[in-house]
């Protein structure tokens, strides 16, 4: 997923990943926590990059760990 905002200073690129982290403008949040915790069981990975658009790509990578979810 990409947007088109400022993107994530240098600090911010790790930081957001964690639970209940409060940007620059006062939000918190777990989203980005909760969903680096699902693709950690999946055997997945998120990541950050900078995106075309001037903001940042969130990608999830999947790993050949494990091709079928849990139960399967």
């Amino acid at each position: 997923m990409d947007d088109d905002g400022n993107g994530l200073s240098e600090a911010e690129r790790e930081a957001v990943f964690q639970r209940f982290y409060t940007g620059p403008n006062g939000v918190t949040g777990l989203g980005l926590a909760i969903c680096r915790q699902i693709a950690a069981n999946l055997d997945g990975e998120l990541t950050y990059s900078s995106s075309p658009l001037g903001g940042t790509r969130f990608s999830l990578i999947k790993h050949a760990g494990r091709l079928s979810g849990p139960g399967g």
